[in-house]
């Protein structure tokens, strides 16, 4: 995808947030942003950088400048926090299949499932996040 479709996605999502937020629609915002990392609008790390890390900086902003309380605050943010914690499980998912596909016993099979791995998650994961969720996994195995 494009970086002008990139941004384009994430102002729109962006707009779709303020306006949920706004309505105090957790469930609804938290929807709209999982959406457009399942459908691929957005990757995950786009989503952070385009929308939930300006959607914060703007939000600790309008609570400093007293444009809303502090309850809105803690709301926006719970409601990012949720957004970042429903993406979890989809990075976890895509590492267990990479474990199956390479046929992995343990974590001698480390760098197979990484060099299967990382081509699925690029744009939904940071390397460091994606070692740490396939060392545990293959740990414990």
């Amino acid at each position: 995808m494009s970086s002008a479709a990139s941004a384009e996605h994430a102002a729109a999502l962006r707009a779709a947030l303020d306006e949920r937020l706004a309505a105090r629609d957790r469930a609804g915002a938290v929807l709209a942003a999982v959406d457009s990392v399942r459908v691929g609008d957005l990757g995950v790390l786009d989503l952070e950088r385009l929308v939930l890390a300006p959607l914060m900086i703007d939000t600790g902003a309008a609570w400093q400048s007293g444009e809303i309380q502090v309850w809105e605050e803690h709301f926006a943010s719970a409601t990012v926090r949720t957004i970042v914690d429903a993406l979890y499980p989809d990075v976890v998912a895509l590492a267990r299949e990479a474990v199956v596909a390479v046929g992995a016993s343990g974590i001698k099979d480390k760098g197979k499932v990484m060099q299967h791995l990382m081509p699925m998650v690029k744009g939904k994961a940071e390397g460091k996040d994606v070692s740490e969720i396939v060392t545990g996994l293959l740990s414990s195995m």
